[in-house]
């Protein structure tokens, strides 16, 4: 029994001479599957590149693994829609008094936030994190968000606001970095059993 196809092939149905089977085929021109591994039973129509479409640039044509690969000139994106698609224009986030969260790229438009320096999540727009001192900043997991831990006893950071991620050994407040060689404490020593006795 037929389990998987690969990529630029679908899985058909084939009659014999006594029963049905199933086998890969390959896609027909026009025609692609970029699966591996997988159990369609057709090929995905390839994109239609419209070259008098005067800002798209065709980047490459469509094979039976890949759909056609097509981009828009400088400061335009390209968006893909089942009937072929078009260039639309990069939003100006200067020209709007707000600051680059993300920048154009060749598939999606810029993303404009309020405050310089922000991370952009899901899409929007979101302050930093800052930890505080004896704080560490544990990073985002699958299931949590970016936050402040404390950090262990003996360890911390001094600064107010920061972005570590991770805790400085901390310095002993009784000790001091003043040390005496012990030769030059030896000769002390001495000296002060001479002037006692």
């Amino acid at each position: 029994m037929l389990k998987y196809c690969g990529r630029g092939e679908y899985r058909a149905k084939v009659t014999g001479k006594t029963r049905c089977i199933e086998k890969c085929k390959k896609c027909h021109d026009g025609y692609y599957n970029s699966h591996y591994f997988h159990t369609l039973t057709h090929c995905f129509k390839c994109t239609t590149f419209n070259e008098y479409a005067p800002l798209m640039i065709l980047v490459e044509n469509c094979t039976r693994f890949e759909d056609t690969k097509i981009r828009c000139k400088e400061n335009f994106y390209y968006i893909k829609d089942p009937t072929g698609g078009w260039c639309q224009a990069c939003t100006n986030c200067t020209l709007r008094h707000q600051f680059f969260g993300k920048e154009c790229s060749d598939d999606s438009d810029a993303i404009c936030c309020d405050k310089e320096n922000m991370i952009i999540k899901n899409g929007t727009c979101e302050d930093f994190v800052y930890c505080g001192v004896d704080e560490y900043l544990q990073h985002r997991t699958n299931d949590e968000e970016e936050s402040c831990k404390p950090c262990a006893d003996g360890c911390g950071n001094s600064e107010e606001r920061h972005r570590k991620r991770t805790c400085e050994e901390k310095k002993d407040s009784n000790s001091s970095n003043f040390s005496i060689p012990p030769k030059v404490l030896v000769i002390i020593l001495q000296l002060l059993l001479i002037i006692i006795l």
